[in-house]
This record gives C-alpha cells, structure tokens and sequence, in this order.
C-alpha cells in the first residue's frame, strides 16, 4: 500500500511538474518551460530581479511569445456514430497571441455518406495565451469523392467502347461532402516547439442533421522558431562596468614637452654649429 501512494505522489509531481514547466528535479526547480524558443528566452533567460515570485508565477504559464508565429501539424480522430476516421497535414499561425487559424488536407472515411473524402480544411481558434491553452473555434471542410457507380440503363456509352448499357457497365462519378464545426479543446505545451492538442468538434454536414456527428481529435504541432529573440525582456537590464583609469605616462603633455625643449635650447649654441659657416 505504501508503495502505491509513493508511485501515485510521484506521478501527480510528474504531472504537476510538466504542465508548470519545471524541468529538473533539484532544488531550485526550473520554471522556464519554453527556453528553446528565442523570444521566450530572450525574456526569461536573464538573473531575476526583486520580483522574483511573480516572475516565476507569470513564466510558468506566459505563451505569448507565440504571436506572429507558424508551424505544422498532423491530426488524427473519429467518431463513433456515424463510424469515421480521419487524418490531417496542416498547418497553423498566431496572427495575434490570442488568435490562431489554420487549415490543412483533410481525409475522412465514414461520415454517414458511407464514403471516403479528401479536402481542404480551414479554422480559427481564440485561444489563452498559456503553456495549458484551451480554446473555442470554428471551421468548415470541404471533400470530394470520386468513384465509379452502375451505369447500364442511363442509354449512354460510357466506357467508349460503341456498346451502349451493356451488362456491368459503370461511369465515373463525383461525391461532395460538406460540413461546418463549432469547436472546443485544449493546447498542452511540452515546451516552445512541440504542442499536443486534444478538440471536439460537432460536424453540421451535407448528409442531413440525421447524420450530423461529434468529431474528437488528437493533434501534433511543432512551431518553426525566428533566429532571434525580439520579445521585450522582463529581466534587469545590465549595468555597464566602468573601465578602471589609467595612470598617465605623461605622453599626453607632448607639445607642452615640445615647447620646454625649445625654450631650453633657446641660446644654447648647437652641435652642428662647429661645423658649419656662420653668417
């Protein structure tokens, strides 16, 4: 019994420990979850001030270096009534820290319609500029279907082949789907690249509101970083070191030496005076 509590407290400060950012396991314990992407760390990566504890308590939780960044993703759900999978290649931007759109190509099997669609997505997202980051959205899909379907009584060659609606005879079709999505979920960060995203979305579609279903994902995101950090830091700014003085040499007395020496040899006959004629 003692050791399940061990192995369930050491879990929940595992847990606790990753989503606060705290990513060592001494004394002190880091806070500074996302010091791998350069806006962040340009913020957070300089000696604390007095303000320490309320720093710590906004670092553990502070995305918003995510503003004005991309990246990409890749997604997979269902849903169980009607059955469907689906998968996703997208991709994502913070055009404001608390605004996300995105989109990608989406394929769904399923859906009621008994098919499998291919298409593109789009969404927007208000989404909690934090490392735990729930939000609320809305998108809408677009697939096509192609597929060949029974074509033996419609009075048309449509194979081609100068007979017209012999036995087994079928002709290429096109199958739409549409639909659109209130959405909810939750962005958990594991650092300032990689996000795992958990979302229900509710899909309002073109089969009819019999078929209308809930969509539950689980979505990989990795964010493409700049080269330098430009957030504005909270960190104290670096005092400048005076240089220590130098002693003078006295070199810097230079024309008041010059002159000395002139005033010096002022009426003091020269060596070359020996030698040469006098006027």
């Amino acid at each position: 019994m003692r050791a399940a509590s061990c192995i369930q407290f050491f879990a929940l400060a595992a847990v606790a420990c990753a989503l606060t950012g705290c990513t060592t396991w001494h004394w002190p314990l880091s806070s500074k979850w996302a010091m791998d992407d350069p806006d962040y760390a340009a913020k957070y990566s300089k000696p604390y001030k007095k303000d320490q504890p309320l720093r710590i308590a906004k670092q553990l939780v502070d995305a918003r270096h995510l503003d004005g960044k991309s990246g990409a993703t890749f997604g997979v759900g269902g849903s169980g009534d009607p059955a469907s999978v689906s998968g996703e290649l997208g991709a994502f931007f913070y055009s404001e820290e608390w605004l996300e759109v995105g989109g990608g190509l989406t394929g769904i099997a399923g859906t009621g319609a008994s098919s499998a669609f291919v298409g593109p997505e789009l969404r927007t997202r208000l989404v909690l500029p934090a490392r735990v980051s729930p939000f609320v959205g809305v998108g809408a899909y677009a697939g096509v279907n192609w597929f060949d379907e029974p074509a033996d009584n419609d009075g048309i060659d449509n194979d081609d082949d100068l007979f017209v609606d012999e036995p087994g005879e079928k002709k290429d079709s096109v199958n739409g789907f549409l639909a659109v999505y209130p959405e909810v979920g939750t962005h958990l960060w594991a650092n300032g690249t990689w996000r795992l995203t958990g979302s229900a979305r509710y899909y309002v579609n073109s089969e009819g509101r019999d078929v209308d279903f809930w969509y539950f994902g689980l979505a990989l995101g990795r964010v493409s970083h700049s080269e330098a950090g430009e957030e504005e830091s909270d960190a104290e700014p670096a005092v400048p070191q005076r240089l220590p003085e130098v002693e003078s040499t006295g070199f810097e007395q230079s024309d008041d030496l010059s002159t000395g020496l002139e005033s010096a040899g002022q009426g003091q006959p020269s060596f070359l005076d020996n030698y040469l004629p006098s006027n």
